[in-house]
């Protein structure tokens, strides 16, 4: 799940920089592409948060019910 929400917080970026670089974007684009950026970084700070506690708990990944 977590490489899965990686993957798509990474194909994101790339469809954001062209978007981004594009000067026919429109307003209601780049507002629905912050949205979605938002949601993907969320889940990358999910991601960030739960391999902190495994760290810090010591436990493998199996040991969390993952």
């Amino acid at each position: 799940m977590e490489a899965m929400q990686l993957g798509m917080g990474i194909g994101l970026l790339e469809h954001a920089e062209d978007l981004i670089g594009d000067p026919g974007a429109t307003a209601r684009q780049l507002r629905f592409l912050s949205v979605q950026l938002s949601a993907a970084l969320r889940d990358a700070v999910r991601v960030a948060e739960r391999l902190r506690e495994r760290l810090e708990g010591g436990g493998k990944p199996s040991d969390q019910g993952l």
